[in-house]
């Protein structure tokens, strides 16, 4: 599904003001709309928490996750896994 799409389908559903059990694959969109993540791994829950703090924990990649106080919004910043230079 196209970024426009999901955004406009998330906020459809966000607005609902209930709780809502997705899957997201996309990490940027997990830390704008979600207030906590369940992560499962083989079919087991391997951690819950807020996004922040799980970004950082569970993903085996190298990134940085942003707060940006004027839209009060999380992002994260993909780093290379490796040195090139």
């Amino acid at each position: 599904m196209d970024v426009k799409y999901q955004l406009q389908i998330i906020d459809i559903v966000k607005g609902l003001n209930t709780t809502v059990v997705v899957a997201i694959r996309d990490l940027n969109i997990v830390a704008m709309y979600c207030g906590c993540i369940v992560a499962v791994k083989s079919g087991q829950v391997v951690a819950v928490g807020t996004p922040r703090k799980l970004l950082y924990d569970v993903y085996d990649v190298s990134s940085r996750v942003c707060f940006d106080n004027d839209i009060q919004q999380l992002s994260i910043i993909y780093l290379p896994q490796y040195n090139h230079g």
